[in-house]
This record gives structure tokens, sequence and C-alpha cells, in this order.
């Protein structure tokens, strides 16, 4: 431009964080640490309720936390018969070794389910580890 101003605006509609929401967890749980296990719980569920988050393994996907589930763990969710538990099935499909296995499961909305019922599917939730 000659002789004026220029102005320029670039709108972000999405900020991706580089952080892993086990970190953010842990982070809420010192800050409230005075608090009982309950009141840390709920500090955890109001943060994170909601929010998008994005997975760094497999396909980039993005989804949505329905909840966070305290009382599961990678050992209870059954995956199919083939991959028995959710850790196996990080282990198998992605090759990540789950050292933690008492961290919280976050419970995510499954888009494919919400698309359209697929044949083999059983209509469960769908869990990812923080």
């Amino acid at each position: 431009m000659q002789g004026g101003i220029f102005l320029r605006v670039d709108t972000a509609r999405k900020i991706v964080r580089d952080d892993y929401v086990l970190d953010a967890i842990n982070s809420i749980y010192r800050l409230h640490k005075e608090k009982d296990k309950e009141d840390r719980r709920n500090e955890v569920r109001k943060v994170l309720n909601n929010a998008i988050i994005m997975t760094s393994y497999g396909k980039c996907s993005f989804y949505r936390i329905l909840d966070v589930v305290f009382d599961k763990s990678v050992n209870d969710v059954r995956v199919s018969n083939e991959i028995p538990t959710l850790k196996d099935y990080y282990s198998k499909k992605y090759n990540i070794n789950i050292k933690n296995d008492t961290q919280p499961l976050l419970e995510v909305e499954n888009k494919v389910n919400k698309r359209a019922k697929l044949p083999n599917d059983q209509g469960g939730p769908t869990y990812l580890l923080p």
C-alpha cells in the first residue's frame, strides 16, 4: 500500500496445545491438593468436560470429552474378543506401553457411532487414555 495504514487480521479457529491430558489432570491435582479426592475429581471434570482433544497416535483425530471416568482402568475396559483390554489394544495397535494402569479414562464422543451404526458395533462408550 502506498501512503496508508495496513491492517492484517488473522483469526484462529483452534489453538492446539502441546501437552497431555494426564499432565493437566496431575496439575489440577497439585493445585487442589488440600481438597479431598472427590473434590479434586470434580475439579478435573469441571475443566475437562466438553474440551476438545487430539490424539497423537494413529490418525490425528479430534474428540470431545464427555466425562472423565475414575472408577475404571485400562484393564477393565474390554475392546473385542481378539483384544481383551484397552491396555492390550494400545500395545498391539499403536505400540504404546501403558505404565500407569490406574490413570482415569476419558469417555469421548464417538463420531463414527454418531453418524451411522456399524454392523459389528457394540454401541458402548468410547474410551481414550489421557
